[in-house]
């Protein structure tokens, strides 16, 4: 990059965080949804409906962005685990809402694979709920996840009709762990994931003595 480039470069970021400090004459900003804990993704239906989930597992419904009393749409706390990246990162209402009732969440499950029930883990990710081992790598311990389906009854999420569709993602450390989901074109639901591996160095799974890695 020559020194042309590089001050047009330097002017713009200036320009940036200028404009984002102040807004220009005849604008004003607007905050109509606010007071969420740690949001993790804002979700629009066709009926003008905004659902808004946070990342410890409870998901709010507005009626609209005028609405200020949102209704507590679904809370699962008690299966989520939220240490580091972990949560309630995904959700997706099903592409023919309302008229099909039903809505999509992948989670962090504070549980094993397959046959340990949550709570597995406290949410410091150091101390056991249950007489588990812990992994033994500071900041880690060995979680699932869930991509779910859930039916809508009377305006909120039923948890008692959670199918549970795929349960994977070993997740040894508390970062890349599942994210984005959405309905495609095609009406197929497509399901993001991360590499499950740690963020303090490295990692290629070399993780070696610990027979959880």
């Amino acid at each position: 990059m020559n020194l042309r480039r590089l001050v047009f470069a330097a002017s713009l970021a200036a320009s940036a965080v200028a404009g984002a400090q102040q807004l220009p004459n005849g604008f004003h900003r607007t905050d109509p949804i606010t007071d969420r804990d740690l949001p993790t993704g804002v979700y629009f239906a066709h009926t003008g409906e905004v659902f808004v989930t946070e990342k410890n597992g409870a998901v709010f419904k507005y009626s609209n962005l005028l609405d200020a009393t949102p209704v507590l749409y679904d809370a699962m706390s008690a299966e989520i685990h939220t240490h580091g990246d972990r949560g309630l990162l995904g959700f997706a209402l099903d592409p023919r809402y309302p008229d099909v009732p039903r809505v999509y969440m992948l989670y962090a499950f504070n549980g094993g694979l397959f046959d340990d029930p949550p709570p597995r883990w406290g949410s410091d990710c150091g101390t056991t709920v249950q007489e588990t081992p812990d992994p033994g790598t500071p900041g880690g311990c060995v979680v699932s996840a869930h991509l779910s389906r859930f039916e809508v009854v009377d305006g909120v999420v039923d948890p008692a009709s959670e199918t549970v569709l795929i349960e994977d993602w070993y997740q040894f450390f508390p970062s890349h762990s599942i994210g984005t989901l959405l309905f495609g074109m095609n009406g197929y639901l497509y399901a993001g994931g991360g590499d499950g591996a740690s963020y303090n160095w490295t990692d290629w799974g070399q993780g070696v003595g610990n027979p959880d890695y």
